[in-house]
């Protein structure tokens, strides 16, 4: 699990990051992600019944909370994200999961050192 004080849990704060996050989309998964104004960095998670029954959901939400625990040290402290995974994302394994987050975060990362959000 993330600490709790990384966790993004509230129905506000989910729905100002859709409304004014910038969006990075690969085929299997998208990260959107705006700047906060503290030094915790906040982390969601959005898996859609299209992805496949609760099982299949909460395989995928695992999955997707272990990668990013692992990659904390790359995450930019400026930036709150939610990753949202699409139903493709069911064929793949962690490795595959693990490789998109980082190139995500990588992503993200980069689009904010040069744009100055």
């Amino acid at each position: 699990m993330l600490d709790k004080e990384n966790r993004l849990k509230k129905r506000k704060a989910f729905n100002y990051i859709y409304r004014a996050g910038k969006c990075i989309s690969t085929p299997s998964l998208n990260l959107i992600f705006v700047p906060n104004k503290l030094e915790k960095t906040k982390i969601g998670f959005s898996v859609s019944k299209k992805v496949g029954k609760a099982h299949t959901r909460n395989l995928i939400k695992r999955r997707l909370r272990a990668s990013v625990r692992n990659n904390m040290q790359n995450i930019d402290n400026r930036l709150n994200y939610i990753f949202v995974a699409k139903s493709s994302i069911c064929d793949l394994t962690y490795a595959d999961i693990d490789k998109i987050v980082v190139y995500l975060i990588e992503k993200a990362k980069n689009y904010v050192n040069t744009n100055k959000v």
